[in-house]
């Protein structure tokens, strides 16, 4: 009988003592947490303040004169530029084609069933 209560006692004990550690690891992990949280605002902070000193320093202008030291400048999307041929394996060649535009769907195919 003894020893059923001190088994008990003991089983007690470990199990509290186990549930109180997992609890302070919690409250660890919470309070990391909000650490970096706080770091995070105080370098979002930082990061706008940065950008508003930026902002009052460079003007279009400024960015113009700048670009102009650089040499002529040309658009990206000029058509001036051939589109690009992808080189197939069996000596094909497709030609690049915008991207908003896809092949359409030969007419003997059979339609997708949605149900």
């Amino acid at each position: 009988m003894f020893l059923k209560i001190v088994v008990a006692i003991l089983s007690i004990g470990l199990t509290a003592a186990g549930l109180l550690a997992l609890r302070q690891l919690r409250l660890q992990a919470v309070h990391e947490s909000a650490v970096v949280e706080r770091r995070i605002a105080e370098h979002d902070r930082l990061l706008w303040k940065l950008r508003g000193d930026i902002a009052m320093h460079i003007t279009p202008e400024h960015v113009r004169a700048m670009a102009g030291r650089l040499g002529p400048m040309a658009y990206l999307n000029e058509d001036r530029k051939p589109k690009p041929v992808l080189a197939m394996p069996d000596d094909t060649a497709i030609v690049g084609t915008p991207a908003s535009q896809t092949p359409k769907v030969p007419g003997d195919a059979d339609p997708v069933d949605h149900r």
